[in-house]
């Protein structure tokens, strides 16, 4: 699998060669001032839009031969190099930089590799790199199958992260009981309210009065707008 990566990364870089050897010998001179000057704080106005590019893709093209992937993916985003920015991301594969590797193949737009990498990591168990891929692509079926998985391992956070960012708010709203049940208040709060689910809350909120966690009770009742629930404990139960 190294191997194979590094071949793709290879080619990618050869297929660019001779456009990389002009640059460097038309910029050669000026690389190692601009690299110290970084990539942000340069002014190229001066120079036109080809220029520009042949200047910004030859720095990437440095950091990427030092090694230095975040400088490199923000020359070839600048340059709308697509090709560069996949070679970028196959190194942080390599290095197992995988949160940095998946938002490189999304700045390519390389969608066929991020289901790849979603597949595997879900055949793996790595949900949250799974959840990663799949949210980058819109794919909500794979998604509502990790959901389901996290669910099965506790991991409530990363099904309710899934459910919000898709609106599912029936799905919402079974966590927040669930939450409950597993006495994660917090968290059935939070679904509660993303579903807008004012019987939810009033449920979550009796709850916290049963653990006699009387202001974050009233904190709950309110958001559901019970003002009725909450004017009574604030005259009775402190």
């Amino acid at each position: 699998m190294r191997d194979l990566l590094l071949s793709e990364s290879v080619q990618v870089l050869d297929s660019k060669k001779e456009s990389i050897l002009d640059q460097s010998s038309r910029f050669g001179g000026l690389v190692p001032l601009l690299l110290r000057k970084g990539v942000d704080k340069l002014d190229l106005s001066m120079f036109s839009d080809d220029v520009k590019i042949e200047i910004v893709n030859a720095l990437g093209d440095e950091y990427l031969r030092k090694g230095v992937l975040k400088e490199a993916v923000k020359c070839y985003v600048y340059s709308s190099n697509t090709d560069r920015i996949n070679a970028v991301a196959v190194e942080y594969e390599k290095l197992q930089q995988l949160s940095e590797c998946l938002e490189a193949y999304k700045l390519a737009g390389n969608w066929k590799r991020l289901m790849e990498l979603g597949r595997k990591f879900l055949e793996d168990n790595r949900l949250d790199y799974a959840i990663a891929a799949f949210l980058a692509v819109e794919d909500h079926s794979q998604l509502l199958l990790v959901a389901e998985r996290s669910i099965q391992q506790s991991r409530y956070d990363w099904a309710l992260a899934i459910y919000q960012s898709m609106n599912q708010f029936e799905k919402l709203k079974e966590l927040g009981h669930k939450c409950i049940n597993e006495r994660d208040f917090k968290l059935a709060y939070t679904a509660f309210e993303a579903a807008q689910d004012h019987e939810g809350l009033n449920v979550l909120g009796d709850a916290l009065l049963k653990e006699e966690q009387v202001d974050q009770a009233i904190k709950v009742y309110k958001a559901a707008g019970n003002d009725m629930v909450v004017s009574f404990i604030e005259k009775n139960c402190r």
